[in-house]
């Protein structure tokens, strides 16, 4: 199980973990607290498990009423910062919701990308998530 051209690590199970990350469309930028979960296969619902260097969890979209969509973000283990989150949906319209309480945000379309900047950081810990609610 030791490959040491390969740094003595186990390359090819490394290798076959980024097309997992490359399906499921989630990339994270750290510096910028942004998050893209758009996942690159298609779906009517769709669950996923994300990680970054601060924490892991897993993301879902799911359809609401007619033309909705339901996408959330939850930590299992460490913390999520997020300044802007880029998702797939149609919609005119989002709500974004963690804990209780609602957060202002922009909202763009690019294509079949909805990007929302939030007026305030959210920082997700552990047993924490947020969703978003996408309205036609």
């Amino acid at each position: 199980w030791d490959e040491a051209e390969c740094g003595h690590h186990y390359a090819r199970a490394m290798a076959s973990w980024t097309s997992f990350v490359a399906l499921s469309g989630f990339q994270y930028d750290g510096a910028e607290a942004s998050v893209v979960a758009v996942p690159r296969v298609p779906y009517k619902k769709f669950n996923c498990f994300w990680a970054t260097a601060t924490g892991w969890g897993t993301f879902s979209y799911h359809p609401v009423g007619g033309s909705g969509t339901r996408f959330a973000i939850r930590v299992l283990t460490g913390t999520l910062s997020c300044r802007s989150c880029e998702i797939s949906g149609s919609g005119s319209s989002a709500t974004v919701r963690s804990n209780g309480n609602t957060y202002s945000h922009k909202m763009e379309r690019q294509g079949e990308h909805v990007i929302l900047k939030f007026n305030k950081e959210i920082l997700l810990s552990e047993g924490n998530q947020f969703q978003i609610e996408l309205k036609a």
